[in-house]
């Protein structure tokens, strides 16, 4: 993920410097920082996905046996109810 934020940043000097001096941008420019921009979000999402399963498998290590009867009871009664409003 470092390398694409550094050509993300690299590339977006570029753009500002063609700015300056007035030249197009070319198009490839804007699109590789549009690609870079959406896969850098996407690792990030994925790596914050990643850490609150490692949090919430952390918590439920540090519940109680009843805590964990009544999360359980708690779901079953849920999917229950959502297959009842099936029928």
């Amino acid at each position: 993920m470092d390398q694409m934020i550094a050509n993300s940043a690299l590339l977006k000097n570029f753009i500002a410097e063609y700015t300056v001096q007035g030249i197009p941008v070319p198009e490839w420019m804007t699109n590789s920082v549009s690609e870079l921009n959406r896969e850098i979000a996407a690792r990030k999402r994925d790596s914050l996905m990643k850490r609150v399963k490692e949090l919430k498998a952390q918590q439920t290590t540090l519940l109680s046996a009843e805590e964990k009867r009544s999360l359980v009871a708690a779901e079953l009664a849920a999917i229950e109810g959502q297959l009842e409003d099936l029928k």
